[in-house]
């Protein structure tokens, strides 16, 4: 749904064209500059997982050193718009690596050993079926040296759905499945 609205020119808050001319809005910087406080260094390898049309990427990509940055999603619409919006110039001299989330790509990335991995507002939008999947990424990707950063709501409790795609996960419950998961 939300790359049909994409990529039909369809305003989304957090997608798109409304992020054209640079206007990525302050959210996306107050959360790259919160990532840098966890130590991010310019020639770290750095992965954004569920990087959308990078509005927290295009931050990323801009400190980082030349093809330092991977942007993940789950399509290549959302990717091809993101690379749209930064700019050709900004893709040739920052050389990022946008790439769709498959088993393949993930051990790709995970072999650039990245120091830092951060999923921002995707957790939501994660199918509680599909949640052992993405805990499976991300400790795939970070390994034994890397840090994991996943930014989004949970419930004490238990899972329920709140919006149409939109679901607070139990934290316990995700505790057990990244300790079942190593």
């Amino acid at each position: 749904l939300v790359r049909d609205g994409v990529q039909n020119g369809q305003l989304h808050p957090t997608l798109g064209e409304n992020l054209r001319d640079g206007n990525f809005g302050e959210f996306g910087l107050a959360t790259f500059e919160r990532l840098q406080k966890y130590g991010l260094k310019p020639d770290d390898v750095c992965v954004d997982y569920g990087c959308g049309t990078l509005r927290v990427g295009i931050h990323a990509i801009r400190f980082l050193a030349p093809g330092r940055y991977w942007g993940l999603d789950i399509d290549q619409c959302l990717l091809d718009a993101g690379a749209r919006l930064i700019g050709s110039e900004l893709m040739a001299d920052k050389r990022p690596q946008l790439a769709v989330i498959s088993p393949i790509q993930v051990k790709h990335v995970a072999e650039s050993k990245p120091a830092l991995l951060f999923s921002v507002a995707v957790l939501i939008h994660v199918h509680p079926d599909e949640l052992e999947e993405y805990f499976e990424n991300i400790l795939t990707i970070v390994g034994q040296s890397g840090k994991g950063i996943i930014i989004g709501k949970w419930s004490d409790d238990t899972t329920f759905q709140y919006s149409r795609q939109s679901w607070a996960h139990s934290l316990s419950l995700m505790k057990d499945l990244v300790d079942r998961l190593g």
